[in-house]
């Protein structure tokens, strides 16, 4: 079994050839979520982190909010984001400069008690089980109440019950 070791925020590793990325923490869709900066190419790797259909609710979303005003304080480092997602952009481009802003916008309305809670069709359409057996009414039963917000091509899920830190 190999050794396993934790990435830390601020962790840098050499792909070679003097390129380095660095790891920051960015918690939100999972607890130990993390982007990838490379200041080489301006690249920041978001993964499931930052897209336009975000499901957070790991952490409480101030935390998540938190993270994501450093992402976008680091903006100067970076010209783009990709993520783990194909959402509303060419495929193997970028996310466009108005996803992270208008995340955080939701985030803050959110936070500021602005929202108005409604029935919505599910986003990700009829449920499917994602195994032959599986019985849950779909992939987020257990995970705690959700809700979701809308602006723009932004979809945001999140825990109304999991807004600051208890």
């Amino acid at each position: 079994m190999p050794e396993i070791h934790d990435i830390t925020d601020g962790q840098q590793f050499d792909l070679g050839g003097g390129r380095i990325i660095t790891a920051y923490d960015c918690p939100g869709h999972t607890a130990g979520e993390i982007v990838l900066l490379d200041e080489s190419t301006g690249t920041l790797f978001a993964g499931d982190a930052i897209n336009y259909n975000l499901g957070v609710g790991a952490v409480p979303l101030e935390t998540t909010l938190k993270s994501m005003k450093r992402i976008q304080s680091m903006s100067g480092n970076y010209d783009g984001i990709w993520n783990g997602h194909h959402d509303f952009s060419a495929l193997g481009a970028p996310l466009d400069p108005d996803c992270l802003p208008t995340i955080i916008q939701m985030m803050e309305d959110a936070m500021a008690g602005c929202i108005i809670p409604c029935e919505d069709a599910n986003f990700w359409g009829q449920d499917v089980p994602l195994s032959r057996n599986q019985t849950n009414e779909n992939m987020f039963s257990g995970v705690g109440k959700r809700i979701s917000l809308r602006r723009g091509r932004n979809w945001l899920a999140i825990d109304p019950d999991n807004l600051t830190a208890h």
